[in-house]
């Protein structure tokens, strides 16, 4: 928390950098009081490059063929300030049509110099 006060209200890649560096159950823990079960404090509206619009997602539905989503991807740089500073980034998607409730899981993996160096 000390790490993040520092960061300022519009700087999400310190934000995270300082999460990152001091990962602890107990910020997890008091995280999920604050913002999930009693929503004591709300995240800020979307800005132009976090804007995730509700929609009715029906008439965008594709079929995915999921064996050509399964596997590890490399992810492009230049998209994402925040997510630029971290390197080797690689995502994984496994899915499991026998798994009605999680049919498919995302794992991220990124290389990232924390706060301590």
């Amino acid at each position: 928390m000390n790490c993040a006060k520092d960061c300022g209200s519009n700087n999400s890649t310190c934000t995270f950098l300082c999460s990152e560096s001091y990962q602890s159950k107990a910020i997890d823990n008091l995280m999920r009081c604050m913002f999930v079960d009693h929503k004591c404090l709300y995240l800020p509206e979307p800005d132009a490059l976090n804007n995730a619009v509700c929609r009715n997602p029906d008439y965008l539905t594709v079929e995915i063929d999921h064996t050509k989503l399964s596997g590890t991807w490399k992810v492009n740089y230049g998209f994402n300030p925040d997510y630029d500073c971290f390197a080797c980034q690689e995502l994984t998607f496994e899915y499991n049509n026998t798994d009605v409730k999680n049919p498919i899981w995302y794992n991220a993996y990124y290389d990232i110099i924390n706060v301590k160096g």
